[in-house]
């Protein structure tokens, strides 16, 4: 499995009586199929993939694929849930036809302070996987302790690489270091996109993305044919828009949408529309960035 470019989170979008809007759902995909983008991911965070049931999620994968025809790759993400459930999660996204797993470990020093449970829970989930799997990271500390700590995940024959949130581009050195130069790093800020993926990051998970495809894919472009100084300035003036979505979350997503061409809606309960300031600021934000 090779991840590489940009990808995009999908939403999830309800009707009136909060099930899942399927034909909306279809709408937005087929939107962003017309892009370049390398795949999408369904049901993450930004798809308020942990306020759906276990069925609702595997649905949409399926619909997903269905959608791309091979055109895309659709990555299944799991968060928020045990080994047992996660197991059987990554059974049926395979059977859908993911290529691949995004699962993040749930927060067992709740149940446990003081416990570190998260590499056990990655390598058990790892063993019986059908699917390649990234695994979520949220770095805090030192660069290379960190990368030490990947390294033991990356020596799992299932586990291909990594989607980390506050990434930088010493983390991403230390990681190609210590994991080797296969293990795929994906980054999921863009403010930390550009000076990452020129350290060797393969891959980015951006919500942007979601509402100006063209305008992020061309931030990829500048990259890849490194124009260091355009793809930074391309960056600076999408960071209000990503700062606002980092701040308020999916509710602001959803606005970006209804402010483009796709389809936001409301978000499921207990989640609620942004205020009207808020979506006075994304639609300035907006303003000049080409879809």
């Amino acid at each position: 499995m090779q991840f590489r470019g940009i990808y995009a989170p999908l939403t999830t979008p309800f009707d009136h009586q909060g099930n899942v809007y399927r034909s909306k759902f279809e709408f937005n995909l087929s939107q962003l199929r017309r892009t370049k983008l390398s795949g999408f991911v369904v049901a993450d965070q930004w798809g308020e993939g942990l306020l759906l049931a276990e069925e609702e999620r595997v649905d949409i994968w399926r619909r997903a694929v269905a959608l791309s025809s091979g055109e895309a790759d659709i990555l299944a993400a799991i968060s928020g849930t045990g080994v047992p459930v996660t197991r059987r999660l990554l059974s049926e996204a395979a059977t859908a036809g993911c290529v691949a797993a995004i699962v993040e470990a749930p927060e067992t020093d709740k149940l446990a302070p003081g416990s570190d449970t998260t590499d056990l829970f990655y390598r058990s989930v790892a063993d019986s996987a059908s699917l390649p799997l990234l695994v979520g990271i949220r770095l805090d500390g030192a660069d290379e302790r960190n990368a030490a700590r990947l390294a033991g995940l990356a020596a799992h024959p299932r586990i291909y690489g990594a989607a980390i949130q506050n990434c930088n581009p010493a983390f991403v050195r230390a990681a190609r270091r210590a994991c080797g130069s296969e293990f795929a790093i994906v980054v999921r800020d863009m403010e930390a996109a550009v000076p990452c993926l020129e350290a060797g990051a393969c891959a980015a998970i951006l919500a942007v993305a979601s509402v100006v495809p063209f305008y992020v894919l061309s931030i990829e472009e500048a990259v890849r044919t490194r124009e260091h100084a355009a793809a930074l300035e391309l960056v600076a003036r999408a960071v209000d828009l990503e700062r606002l979505l980092q701040r308020h979350g999916v509710p602001a997503l959803k606005r970006a949408l209804d402010l483009r061409s796709g389809y936001g809606g409301r978000p499921r309960l207990p989640l609620s529309d942004v205020s009207a300031p808020t979506s006075e600021a994304i639609a300035l934000a907006l303003y000049e960035l080409a879809s």
